[in-house]
């Protein structure tokens, strides 16, 4: 597996997988969103790459665990697999809550995410 360290604003940790479906992500998520060199913790991805525009990617989100979608998880992803040279700009990428779009155009550009939003939960809270 290779890392790649990335900044959304928020720590990201993206990691290189050959199978998706069968990556550690429990194991390794907790481990590594832990790790000492991540005092603040890190959001952990998990990226397949299916060719040069498509991927799929699966995220542990510090303090929350495996999520269904993580935007700047996506992003990060992303930039992670551009910037490495697994993958060129556009970017669809399949999680398990749906499918995002990212363009990138390199250091110093923006990061565009495009997918849909979608309410999952609704409560109260009785303060």
């Amino acid at each position: 597996m290779q890392l790649a360290a990335v900044s959304m604003g928020n720590p990201h940790a993206v990691l290189r997988v050959d199978d998706i479906n069968s990556a550690p992500v429990h194991a390794l998520g907790a481990q590594i969103e832990h790790h000492p060199r991540f005092p603040q913790r890190v959001n952990v991805g998990f990226i397949q790459v299916i060719d040069r525009h498509r991927a799929q990617l699966r995220v542990w989100e510090r303090g929350a665990g495996e999520t269904q979608a993580c935007g700047t998880g996506a992003c990060a992803a992303a930039v992670a697999a551009i910037s490495q040279g697994w993958m060129d700009s556009p970017l669809l990428i399949d999680l398990p809550g749906g499918r995002l779009s990212i363009e990138w155009g390199g250091p110093g550009k923006p990061v565009l995410m495009t997918g849909p939003a979608v309410r999952v939960y609704e409560g109260q809270v009785r303060l």
